[in-house]
């Protein structure tokens, strides 16, 4: 009784599956903001009149209780728990119970109670008792009994024992070793005598029904309900054997005629692919595939694993319908060979271990082939659910999590997802080659060490940031400019700006905005402080005979010859395309835009 009360510094609780009651006075006087109940039947809290009061009441009416999803009306229906009055259902995720010599396989949410129950034993034996993860069985010596779903997936197996039986049966090996008096099921290991000069291991002759398999010289026969009598017998030795070279693969060797011998194409070369095998094809299986089978033929024989050069599209843009599937979307042979990714839908820590891969790290961050530089998030959005995209990090809805492009070094620019409001603590640690992102006004936070030892030159952030963690940005030598929005300046973590050149590193603020940021740590500490903020959103741009001017809700564009001009929004959707000569006036909506003339590209946003 009273296990956790008074326990004011515990915030959050989480209570298994497989608890199913909680002691009186468990949890009062605790000051608990969050409780966490995996058992989709709420755990038993006592019966009046006895004390029966777990949770205090402060705890009922402030916290949130967060039940498995369909559990809730149990939950609002059971003594004390339907006192809490912020009940949250919760997604569960299914895990899959594999039921091997039995029945009752299948996916399941946590907490579920099911039967299982083992198959007809074979001939001669018995059930005996349950294996593998049996942590969660009811009882493992019973053929059908209960099993509850835990939070990871699951195998048990049924195994059995010979029935033991006292009448032995005559078992005569000619030729061999294993004869003896056994009795019925008893397996017996029977092996041939060596062969005779000149000859070889033939097969097994006689009573073979019980023989495991007869063309093997060492091999097990299964005691039947009689005496038996098995024969190894012999065959003359005449094979002769031809050479197989393997090029760029293995499975060379000397094989007697007839044999099939697996072979394997090396792996390609980067930017390469297995294209077919070449030479003396005619005893490979499938010349298309780098790993098939060759049939040694009468003759010596040379193959050879030949590539091509993988075609890679480069400006990948694709849509994302359902979580989970990007894998399914890229060639396994462009995924490391892709350098520029817009991607649209939503994302979950499958397709984020995915895209990790491709900028240069696993889910373990070890290095990989991948060469993705640029990655265009803008349209897409980031949900929760699927696999860990690094160690045992996850994705939140509508945040780039701890972790997500931790070390991916290949990664050189980065749009944030517009729908993003966090970027969270060492989001892009050590990704040493990013140099520039683009951050939505969607973001308030940022976290601790989110850009630490990443390359950044430059960086915008949002009027929407009001918080940005420790070491944020510590060691970004190559930071040269940094734009603030807010004409707030945002709260800062300690060591934010640790080894960056406060010296030469230019900080933008907001028109009537320098005063607020000298007079804050660190932000004071920058040397140069430049206002900005006019109503255009750009400054004339002169260049190649091409300028762009801000208009009112737009901008001008003049040109002296005919030009191509098309202006794309950042979801990849054309804002206006034409030819131009002399001057145009393009009205525009607010935000960033791309401007491509005559395939020189410009960055604006217009306010």
């Amino acid at each position: 009784m009273g296990a956790f009360s008074h326990c004011t510094g515990l915030k959050s609780v989480t209570i298994g599956y497989n608890v199913y009651s909680i002691e009186a006075d468990a949890f009062t006087s605790s000051t608990l903001v969050e409780v966490h109940s995996k058992n989709p039947t709420p755990p038993r809290l006592g019966e009046p009149p006895n004390r029966y009061v777990r949770f205090s009441i402060e705890t009922k009416n402030t916290s949130k209780l967060y039940v498995p999803k369909g559990s809730i009306s149990a939950y609002q229906e059971t003594t004390e728990w339907r006192e809490f009055l912020n009940i949250i259902e919760v997604e569960t995720t299914n895990y899959t119970l594999t039921v091997t010599n039995g029945s009752g396989s299948g996916s399941y949410t946590t907490g579920t109670m099911l039967n299982i129950s083992a198959n007809s034993a074979p001939i001669g034996q018995d059930f005996d008792k349950w294996t593998g993860d049996i942590e969660n069985l009811y009882n493992v010596n019973l053929k059908t009994t209960t099993f509850i779903m835990g939070d990871a997936n699951a195998s048990v197996t049924a195994t059995y024992k010979d029935i033991i039986t006292t009448t032995p049966y005559t078992l005569t090996v000619t030729n061999g070793n294993g004869s003896g008096s056994y009795t019925a099921g008893t397996m017996v290991n029977i092996s041939a005598n060596t062969a005779p000069s000149g000859q070889t291991f033939d097969k097994w002759t006689g009573d073979v029904s019980g023989v495991a398999n007869i063309n093997s010289a060492s091999t097990t026969f299964t005691m039947g309900s009689a005496n038996a009598t098995i024969t190894a017998t012999y065959k003359a030795v005449t094979s002769t054997t031809f050479t197989l070279t393997v090029t760029n693969g293995s499975g060379s060797g000397s094989y007697t005629a007839g044999t099939n011998v697996p072979i394997v194409a090396n792996t390609a070369p980067s930017g390469q692919t297995f294209d077919k095998w070449t030479g003396d094809i005619s005893g490979v299986a499938n010349v298309n595939s780098a790993s098939t089978t060759f049939t040694m033929g009468s003759a010596n024989a040379t193959i050879t694993a030949t590539y091509k050069a993988v075609s890679v599209p480069q400006g990948v843009t694709l849509h994302v319908a359902t979580a989970g599937t990007l894998s399914t979307l890229i060639d396994a042979n462009q995924k490391n060979e892709i350098t520029d990714l817009t991607l649209t839908g939503n994302l979950n820590g499958t397709d984020i271990q995915f895209i990790r891969e491709m900028a240069g790290c696993d889910a373990r961050g070890n290095a990989t082939n991948g060469k993705l530089a640029n990655l265009n998030l803008a349209g897409a959005n980031i949900v929760s659910g699927g696999n860990t995209y690094y160690s045992t990090y996850s994705p939140l809805n509508n945040t780039i999590s701890a972790n997500m492009f931790y070390n991916c070094t290949k990664l050189t620019s980065i749009v944030i997802p517009n729908s993003v409001t966090v970027i969270g603590d060492y989001a892009f640690f050590m990704c040493t080659g990013l140099t520039g992102i683009t951050v939505p006004n969607s973001v308030t936070s940022i976290g601790e060490y989110a850009f630490c030892n990443s390359g950044l030159t430059g960086i915008t952030i949002p009027n929407s940031v009001t918080t940005i963690g420790n070491a944020a940005f510590h060691g970004c030598t190559a930071l040269t400019e940094i734009h603030s929005k807010n004409p707030t300046p945002p709260s800062l973590g300690n060591y934010c700006f640790y080894n960056v050149n406060q010296t030469t590193c230019k900080l933008y603020v907001p028109t009537g905005s320098t005063s607020a940021y000298r007079s804050v740590n660190d932000w004071k500490d920058f040397l140069t402080v430049i206002e900005e903020g006019s109503t255009s959103a750009i400054v004339p741009i002169e260049k190649d005979n091409i300028t762009i001017h801000p208009i009112s809700n737009g901008i001008a564009i003049e040109t002296q010859d005919q030009t191509p001009v098309s202006v794309y929004n950042l979801s990849g959707q054309t804002a206006y395309q034409s030819v131009i000569n002399g001057k145009v006036e393009i009205p525009l909506n607010k935000g960033f835009y791309i401007v491509n003339l005559n395939n020189r590209i410009e960055k604006i946003i217009v306010k």
